[in-house]
């Protein structure tokens, strides 16, 4: 569910819009949804990034166990806003009640100003929490909005890295095949030779991921930007968005020209680093789509490798990568079949095969919108 809810505000904050009233009963969960799938409602009193819009009475906008304290002060709010009321919804959600809980609408707000939530595991008593998921619900309430996450998609990572750590911990340990120091070898003779089985063909897991990606200019009769304008402001504009691809253990190469490379490990979580990664070429098309002049778009080429050594970064040269930008229709990303069958709810277009290097096979590149849903 929560992994949900972050999906969704990052969607809205690429939009450049502030939820402000995120809480249980705007959480919706679709009945016979893919993977339970969540919709985020009631947009009423969302706002634009910056102070927060008031009418001629100042009234306080959102939900007062759920408002961060900038809300309730009335200044400039951000995505870091929405965290605030991620963490108060994690909350409940773990222990069954909001962290602040009174009668009173005004308690509530200077609670939300002065007051810090009570630690889960007083409330959860004898529940054991995942390592790390305290620390992630208490930095999402930080009260100082700096101290919070920086987006929506690094609170999202973190989360995910939560996970993977909980489900290491709990898969069983292989028994040891060393036999003690003192004990008597013992040799079994088989009476008859069992049948060799076949093995079920195995399809290889990509250990990593390799994106190109472009900073486009859109042609539209102004002032044409060369490769080294493109690449300041590209630093300018999506720093962020590769300083969080880089959090996520990603080797990043550029921005160079109007060029970056990028090579994400997968670890043990496929389809959660193909979406985490999507995601976030998602926020840098919203980034550069957001200045006037010049009008830039992103386009990208993602491939997944079954490789667990980078050597095959080399077997692709940028130049055969940046051709794939140009194949079939205009649309903003081309992925191979691995990455396709993973990509979410994007929807999928089919676009040609390609000869890989030497002519040992065809790989077939498949397009997708880097619209976040």
């Amino acid at each position: 569910i929560l992994d949900g809810i972050l999906a969704g505000l990052s969607a809205c904050h690429d939009a450049g819009v502030v939820h402000c009233d995120i809480k249980p009963e705007n959480i919706m969960l679709v009945e016979g949804g893919v993977d339970g799938q969540v919709k985020i409602v009631d947009f009423g009193i969302a706002q634009g990034h910056g102070p927060i819009e008031q009418g001629e009475d100042f009234v306080i906008l959102g939900t007062p166990a759920y408002m961060s304290p900038e809300q309730v002060r009335g200044t400039a709010v951000d995505a870091r806003t929405d965290l605030y009321l991620v963490g108060a919804v994690c909350y409940e959600l773990l222990t069954g009640e909001p962290p602040f809980v009174s009668d009173s609408p005004i308690e509530l707000c200077q609670k939300q100003i002065f007051s810090e939530a009570p630690s889960l595991a007083s409330r959860m008593h004898s529940q054991t929490l995942p390592d790390g998921l305290e620390s992630w619900v208490a930095s999402l309430m930080a009260k100082d909005a700096d101290n919070r996450p920086r987006s929506a998609r690094a609170a999202r990572e973190s989360l995910r890295q939560i996970r993977l750590r909980q489900r290491d911990a709990s898969l069983p340990r292989p028994a040891s095949t060393r036999p003690a120091a003192n004990a008597r070898r013992v040799h079994h003779v088989p009476i008859v030779s069992a049948a060799r089985v076949p093995l079920a063909p195995t399809i290889a897991t990509p250990r990593a991921l390799r994106a190109i990606v472009e900073i486009r200019q859109i042609a539209d009769g102004g002032t044409l930007y060369g490769p080294k304008a493109l690449e300041e402001i590209a630093c300018h504009l999506i720093g962020g968005s590769l300083a969080d691809v880089r959090a996520m253990g990603a080797k990043v190469t550029g921005p160079d020209g109007a060029f970056i490379d990028i090579h994400l490990p997968c670890g043990d979580d496929e389809r959660g680093t193909i979406h985490h990664l999507l995601d976030l070429l998602s926020q840098m098309q919203a980034e550069v789509g957001r200045i006037p002049e010049p009008r830039l778009e992103i386009r990208a080429a993602v491939l997944a490798d079954s490789v667990d050594t980078p050597g095959w970064l080399q077997a692709r040269p940028q130049q055969e990568l940046a051709t794939l930008l140009r194949i079939g229709p205009d649309s903003h990303v081309r992925i191979d079949e691995r990455v396709a069958r993973w990509a979410g709810r994007r929807p999928i277009v089919k676009l040609a095969s390609v000869r890989e290097a030497g002519g040992a096979g065809l790989t077939t590149l498949y397009a997708t919108t880097l619209s976040a849903y």
